[in-house]
Protein backbone atom coordinates (compact mmCIF):
# COMPACT_ATOMS: atom_id res chain seq x y z
CA UNK A 1 0.00 0.00 0.00
CA UNK A 2 1.29 3.28 -0.94
CA UNK A 3 2.81 5.37 2.07
CA UNK A 4 2.89 9.31 2.41
CA UNK A 5 6.42 8.40 3.32
CA UNK A 6 7.24 7.37 -0.46
CA UNK A 7 9.13 9.49 -3.28
CA UNK A 8 7.81 13.00 -3.38
CA UNK A 9 5.06 13.15 -6.27
CA UNK A 10 4.61 16.68 -7.87
CA UNK A 11 1.67 18.73 -8.58
CA UNK A 12 -0.18 18.50 -12.19
CA UNK A 13 -0.24 21.83 -12.41
CA UNK A 14 2.12 24.57 -11.02
CA UNK A 15 0.88 26.19 -8.57
CA UNK A 16 -1.29 23.78 -7.32
CA UNK A 17 -4.29 25.51 -6.00
CA UNK A 18 -7.81 23.84 -5.48
CA UNK A 19 -9.78 26.59 -5.98
CA UNK A 20 -12.68 24.48 -7.45
CA UNK A 21 -14.55 21.82 -5.23
CA UNK A 22 -11.92 20.08 -2.59
CA UNK A 23 -11.15 16.37 -1.87
CA UNK A 24 -13.82 15.58 0.96
CA UNK A 25 -16.35 18.15 0.27
CA UNK A 26 -19.85 17.21 -0.11
CA UNK A 27 -21.42 18.14 -3.09
CA UNK A 28 -24.77 19.42 -4.60
CA UNK A 29 -25.10 20.64 -8.16
CA UNK A 30 -28.13 21.70 -9.73
CA UNK A 31 -30.03 20.07 -6.79
CA UNK A 32 -28.34 16.77 -7.42
CA UNK A 33 -26.06 15.52 -4.25
CA UNK A 34 -23.44 13.97 -6.15
CA UNK A 35 -21.64 12.72 -3.49
CA UNK A 36 -18.15 13.42 -1.48
CA UNK A 37 -15.81 14.83 -4.00
CA UNK A 38 -12.73 12.45 -4.06
CA UNK A 39 -9.97 15.05 -5.33
CA UNK A 40 -9.69 18.65 -6.09
CA UNK A 41 -10.32 20.47 -8.50
CA UNK A 42 -8.01 23.25 -10.03
CA UNK A 43 -9.69 26.25 -11.83
CA UNK A 44 -7.26 27.34 -14.76
CA UNK A 45 -7.61 28.50 -18.29
CA UNK A 46 -8.14 26.00 -20.82
CA UNK A 47 -5.06 24.87 -22.34
CA UNK A 48 -3.28 24.86 -19.43
CA UNK A 49 -0.39 21.97 -19.64
CA UNK A 50 -1.57 18.69 -16.94
CA UNK A 51 1.68 16.70 -15.77
CA UNK A 52 2.52 13.44 -14.47
CA UNK A 53 3.21 13.62 -10.81
CA UNK A 54 5.65 10.52 -10.76
CA UNK A 55 6.83 8.02 -13.27
CA UNK A 56 4.47 5.58 -14.30
CA UNK A 57 2.41 3.51 -16.69
CA UNK A 58 -0.72 4.99 -18.04
CA UNK A 59 -3.61 2.24 -16.63
CA UNK A 60 -6.69 3.97 -18.77
CA UNK A 61 -6.88 6.95 -21.14
CA UNK A 62 -10.67 7.65 -22.51
CA UNK A 63 -13.19 10.46 -23.47
CA UNK A 64 -16.02 9.98 -21.73
CA UNK A 65 -18.12 13.48 -23.26
CA UNK A 66 -21.26 13.20 -21.50
CA UNK A 67 -23.95 15.26 -22.25
CA UNK A 68 -25.34 18.70 -20.84
CA UNK A 69 -27.73 17.05 -18.91
CA UNK A 70 -25.57 13.97 -17.76
CA UNK A 71 -22.35 15.55 -16.80
CA UNK A 72 -18.92 13.39 -17.11
CA UNK A 73 -15.77 13.41 -17.75
CA UNK A 74 -14.40 14.37 -20.82
CA UNK A 75 -11.13 12.89 -21.53
CA UNK A 76 -9.75 11.23 -18.79
CA UNK A 77 -6.10 9.67 -17.89
CA UNK A 78 -5.16 7.51 -15.18
CA UNK A 79 -1.60 6.79 -14.18
CA UNK A 80 -0.47 3.74 -12.06
CA UNK A 81 2.98 4.52 -10.15
CA UNK A 82 4.79 1.75 -8.54
CA UNK A 83 6.52 2.62 -5.40
CA UNK A 84 8.43 0.27 -3.06
CA UNK A 85 5.86 0.88 -0.56
CA UNK A 86 2.87 -0.48 -2.88
CA UNK A 87 1.10 1.68 -5.44
CA UNK A 88 -0.72 4.95 -6.42
CA UNK A 89 -2.95 5.51 -9.01
CA UNK A 90 -3.19 9.55 -10.14
CA UNK A 91 -6.11 10.56 -12.03
CA UNK A 92 -6.46 13.76 -14.52
CA UNK A 93 -10.23 14.82 -15.50
CA UNK A 94 -11.81 16.82 -17.77
CA UNK A 95 -8.53 17.12 -20.03
CA UNK A 96 -7.28 17.25 -24.08
CA UNK A 97 -4.73 14.30 -23.87
CA UNK A 98 -2.04 14.61 -25.85
CA UNK A 99 -1.94 10.86 -27.52
CA UNK A 100 -1.46 9.56 -24.49
CA UNK A 101 -2.04 6.02 -24.89
CA UNK A 102 -3.27 2.62 -22.28
CA UNK A 103 0.67 1.44 -21.84
CA UNK A 104 2.67 3.92 -22.57
CA UNK A 105 5.25 4.62 -19.56
CA UNK A 106 5.48 8.24 -18.57
CA UNK A 107 8.23 10.43 -16.87
CA UNK A 108 7.55 12.45 -13.48
CA UNK A 109 6.58 15.97 -14.95
CA UNK A 110 6.03 14.95 -18.68
CA UNK A 111 3.08 16.88 -20.20
CA UNK A 112 0.17 14.07 -20.25
CA UNK A 113 -2.51 16.94 -21.55
CA UNK A 114 -4.32 19.96 -21.37
CA UNK A 115 -7.25 21.57 -19.81
CA UNK A 116 -10.30 21.37 -21.77
CA UNK A 117 -12.39 24.57 -23.00
CA UNK A 118 -15.72 24.35 -20.37
CA UNK A 119 -19.00 23.53 -21.64
CA UNK A 120 -17.81 21.02 -24.22
CA UNK A 121 -17.53 17.35 -24.63
CA UNK A 122 -14.12 17.43 -23.80
CA UNK A 123 -14.71 18.65 -20.29
CA UNK A 124 -17.96 16.05 -19.91
CA UNK A 125 -20.11 19.49 -19.95
CA UNK A 126 -18.76 21.13 -16.58
CA UNK A 127 -19.41 24.82 -16.13
CA UNK A 128 -16.21 25.57 -15.43
CA UNK A 129 -12.61 24.76 -17.25
CA UNK A 130 -10.79 23.09 -14.25
CA UNK A 131 -8.47 19.91 -13.88
CA UNK A 132 -10.23 17.34 -11.50
CA UNK A 133 -7.16 15.70 -9.48
CA UNK A 134 -7.41 12.66 -7.81
CA UNK A 135 -4.95 9.85 -5.86
CA UNK A 136 -6.12 6.21 -5.49
CA UNK A 137 -5.04 3.58 -3.84
CA UNK A 138 -7.15 0.99 -4.00
CA UNK A 139 -7.54 -2.25 -5.69
CA UNK A 140 -7.29 -1.70 -9.76
CA UNK A 141 -10.04 -3.22 -11.59
CA UNK A 142 -9.28 -1.76 -15.28
CA UNK A 143 -12.35 0.58 -15.11
CA UNK A 144 -13.14 4.30 -15.16
CA UNK A 145 -12.77 5.40 -11.39
CA UNK A 146 -15.57 8.01 -9.91
CA UNK A 147 -14.98 11.49 -9.08
CA UNK A 148 -17.48 11.34 -6.14
CA UNK A 149 -18.57 8.79 -3.01
CA UNK A 150 -21.99 8.08 -2.42
CA UNK A 151 -23.11 5.69 0.63
CA UNK A 152 -25.36 3.68 -2.07
CA UNK A 153 -22.44 2.94 -4.40
CA UNK A 154 -20.26 0.42 -4.33
CA UNK A 155 -18.11 1.39 -6.72
CA UNK A 156 -15.04 2.55 -4.16
CA UNK A 157 -14.90 2.87 -0.77
CA UNK A 158 -13.44 6.44 0.38
CA UNK A 159 -10.83 5.36 1.87
CA UNK A 160 -8.80 4.69 -0.86
CA UNK A 161 -8.58 7.72 -2.08
CA UNK A 162 -5.91 10.34 -0.30
CA UNK A 163 -5.95 13.92 0.22
CA UNK A 164 -3.76 15.60 -3.24
CA UNK A 165 -2.88 18.82 -0.93
CA UNK A 166 -1.60 16.32 1.99
CA UNK A 167 0.81 13.87 -0.48
CA UNK A 168 2.25 16.98 -2.34
CA UNK A 169 2.65 18.38 0.74
CA UNK A 170 1.07 22.07 -0.74
CA UNK A 171 -1.17 24.61 0.28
Amino acid sequence: MFRRTDPAVVPPIDPYDPSGTAFGERCTIDGIDWGVHLGDDLRVKAGTPVRAVADGTVVYARFIPGSPVKRNWGGIVIVRHRFKTGTLYSLYGHIVDKHITVGQRVKQGQEIGAVAEKLTPRNGWWRDEHLHFGLYRGPWNGKVLPGFYREDQELTRPEWWLNPVEVLKVG
